[in-house]
């Protein structure tokens, strides 16, 4: 069994990588929380970035959950639930998860062209 993992990324850096994910054909589920804005994407965890590669996530804003946290998860597939957060891409059923590491690299690539807030 597969260990899942969660990234968490401020917009608009997020919609970019749901846009390259949704490309390669593996978006797998995708949450969006208002306040702050950001997304949440749910991965096969293939292992941690090296230390470098971290900090430079975390100074984009980009960060990974840690293991064994806990996934808030919207109670309805609506864009206004009582926790405040929605599906950006709703979990499929027989739908692959994308690496951890692809999103990560994804997350550095497409980091160059979000606009900054």
């Amino acid at each position: 069994m597969d260990s899942i993992g969660a990234v968490n990324t401020p917009e608009p850096l997020g919609a970019l990588i749901l846009d390259e994910l949704t490309a390669r054909g593996i978006p797998g589920p995708v949450l969006v929380r208002d306040r702050p804005p950001r997304r949440t994407f749910l991965a096969v965890y293939d292992g941690s970035p090296d230390r470098d590669r971290l900090s430079e996530l975390e100074r984009n804003g980009v960060d990974i959950g840690a293991y064994r946290s806990n996934v808030i998860l919207p109670t309805g597939f609506g864009r206004h639930t009582h926790e405040g957060r929605w599906w950006a891409h709703p979990p499929g059923r027989d739908e692959s998860l994308p690496l951890l590491s692809e999103i990560l690299d994804i997350a550095v690539k497409a980091r160059d062209i979000a606009p900054r807030r």
